[in-house]
């Protein structure tokens, strides 16, 4: 079976920079899926860093904090999501009012 990394560098030299775009957001999609948080992080911060102005941008913003929750980062999480809002306050995602609940969460009240 290959392994996500093997699937990242094949696409790479495959197709255009908006498929391999997409395969990256994938690649992370299935760290987070798995359970491996860690890797799914730097996964979607890189994503985030290096696709600025990707349309899949706020779910990869969203899934990276999320990410960092559920690693115990709740300092991170809660800055991730709050830039989230800052950058994107009239997006349609639903995940947008999903960011706003989960900053409370990270306080831990």
């Amino acid at each position: 079976m290959f392994s996500p990394p093997f699937f990242t560098l094949f696409f790479t030299f495959l197709f255009t920079r908006e498929k391999k775009r997409e395969v990256e957001l994938l690649v992370a999609e299935c760290y987070y899926n798995l359970g491996n948080f860690a890797e799914a992080a730097k996964l979607y911060e890189r994503f985030v860093k290096d696709y600025p102005d990707a349309p899949q941008l706020v779910e990869a913003k969203f899934r990276l904090g999320d990410s960092q929750h559920k690693l115990g980062q709740l300092a991170e999480a809660r800055r991730t999501w709050q830039d989230l809002l800052a950058a994107h306050p009239d997006h349609a995602s639903a995940r947008i009012a999903e960011a706003t609940f989960n900053i409370a969460l990270t306080y831990q009240i």
